[in-house]
């Protein structure tokens, strides 16, 4: 059979060239396409519009609200660069991190979450470069980088073939790192198990923690509780380690309207046991927050019982009833106040510091009885203060015998001077402004108060109190003598039964000016 000359076509070459025809037909010139390369860089400083590529200095992040730029520059030969996203970027753990606004220097938008950056209709040619304006907030130390995924770009791919073109991180200096302080006054003393607020006795508002720059600058920052970025948390320091500390322990920074930076507002806290025993330290609350350097608050007491008093006068009873072996005590004070003040009385059951009653101590030899003793403090007074303080006519008997006679009862007070502000002052306070020391007496070898003797109140460098056993107002010091004149004293004896019907002898104790005391008998 005759063949026939010529090239034989497939049904199917024809077919594979039709649709290779159609596919050239529809990528247009200059259209994103996979395969484009981009470089990117970041910087605090622009250089003629863009950020120099490959930047051996990266931004240097001041903590808090800041601005720097990141430079996408189209590295394609033939493809257009139209979008890119920005995400939060890595390597530092729990930051405290947002995107707060973002602009663009050429064509196209930009919308913006706290979380992402998304950037649309950007028509940037081969060779062309596109450089954002992002504004963040930025609190947490350590180095930030926008390397990896966190930016995507079209289909495009990162350029590596140098891989100095990309400079992708940015630092924050650990003193920059933002820190929380009150925007509220500070926690104010008040009664076990009732609202801590920022004035005495629960007669005030929330306590209010901010977030602030190494600059002390208000840091607006939306927070999410009770585990996300931005929540506050909140535990106790001092005071008894056995109390609870109750309320809502974790509470997230809110950008309020109106108002600079962001506050975390605490409104139902309180604890549960006093911090009356001489050489306890006051109570401090400690705010923490992941990212940031924390914020604790001065010291305040937690008291039994309490009171803010406008000027004039102003009592305040207490009751400590009977619980095991402990004696119903009971104590009234008594003061005037030129301006607002407070009072407050706190009952403690352990024994005074060892240094107290100890050879050297003020207390010399003393032994208390199972009441309880009685802690009171004075905000603000300029007046005379009394103090009754009823003690277990039975624990008395029980310590000294059933003759025992009031006048040779034993008072074991520690005080303090205290400003004209009603600041306390230690007594080791330098350059003696905690002296000098108001003057006591001394007790006989069975513990009674010796008649005739005096003695100047000794500092316990523990609890920062002037501590010696109170004289009364029958005493007279010798003539000529060193001692400071008596200040402190107890004023007058008595007796009353007390609401549970234990039968109490009552001490009033003087507490002049300039003078804050504890007591134990």
């Amino acid at each position: 059979m005759k063949r026939r000359s010529g090239l034989i076509t497939s049904p199917f070459v024809l077919l594979l060239a039709v649709l290779a025809a159609v596919a050239v037909i529809l990528v247009p010139a200059g259209s994103a396409s996979p395969g484009g390369t981009y470089t990117a860089n970041l910087c605090d400083v622009l250089v003629s519009g863009v950020c120099p590529e490959g930047a051996t200095t990266p931004p240097a992040l001041p903590g808090g609200s800041t601005t720097f730029y990141l430079s996408l520059h189209n590295t394609s030969l033939s493809d257009q660069l139209d979008s890119a996203t920005i995400g939060v970027p890595t390597g530092v753990t729990n930051a405290l991190f947002a995107y707060d606004d973002a602009s663009i220097s050429t064509a196209g938008s930009a919308s913006v979450t706290a979380t992402q950056v998304t950037l649309s209709g950007l028509a940037v040619l081969p060779g062309d470069t596109v450089t954002v304006e992002l504004k963040v907030t930025a609190c947490t130390s350590g180095t930030y980088d926008w390397g990896g995924t966190v930016i995507g770009v079209d289909n495009f791919t990162l350029d590596n073939t140098t891989p100095s073109d990309n400079s992708l991180t940015a630092s924050l200096a650990t003193a920059k790192q933002c820190h929380l302080a009150f925007v509220s006054g500070q926690p104010q003393d008040t009664v076990k198990n009732l609202k801590i607020t920022d004035d005495l006795y629960s007669s005030g508002g929330d306590l209010k923690i901010g977030l602030f720059d190494s600059g002390d600058h208000p840091v607006s920052f939306d927070g999410a509780c009770p585990s996300g970025p931005g929540c506050v948390s909140v535990d106790f320091s001092g005071g008894d380690a056995s109390a609870a500390l109750s309320g809502t322990k974790k509470q997230a920074l809110v950008v309020v309207d109106g108002v600079s930076g962001s506050v975390a507002s605490f409104g139902d806290l309180s604890l549960n046991k006093n911090n009356s025993a001489p050489g306890t330290p006051d109570y401090k609350l400690d705010f923490t927050l992941a990212g940031a350097t924390e914020g604790s608050s001065d010291g305040f007491s937690i008291v039994d019982a309490g009171k803010k008093c406008p000027g004039g006068s102003c009592s305040l009873p207490a009751n400590f009833g009977a619980t095991g072996d402990n004696s119903t005590t009971t104590s009234n004070v008594s003061t005037s106040f030129t301006t607002a003040g407070g009072l407050s009385l706190a009952f403690f059951t352990s024994a005074l510091p060892a240094d107290v009653t100890g050879l050297a101590g003020g207390c010399k030899g003393f032994v208390p009885t199972t009441s309880a003793g009685v802690t009171l403090e004075i905000h603000g007074t300029t007046g005379t203060a009394f103090i009754t303080f009823g003690l277990s006519d039975q624990a008395l008997k029980a310590r000294f015998g059933p003759n025992y006679g009031q006048k040779n009862v034993p008072l074991c007070l520690g005080a303090q001077r205290v400003n004209s502000s009603g600041t306390p002052i230690p007594c080791d306070a330098p350059d003696g402004a905690g002296g000098p020391a108001w003057t006591g007496k001394e007790l006989d070898s069975i513990g009674l108060v010796a008649s005739g003797k005096f003695r100047a109140a000794v500092c316990d460098l523990t609890t920062h109190l002037w501590w010696a056993i109170a004289p009364n107002f029958q005493d007279k010091l010798p003539k000529n003598t060193a001692l400071e004149p008596l200040s402190i004293m107890i004023s007058a004896w008595g007796s009353t039964v007390a609401s549970d019907g234990t039968t109490l002898r009552t001490f009033t104790v003087k507490k002049p000016n300039p003078w804050d005391f504890n007591g134990r008998g």
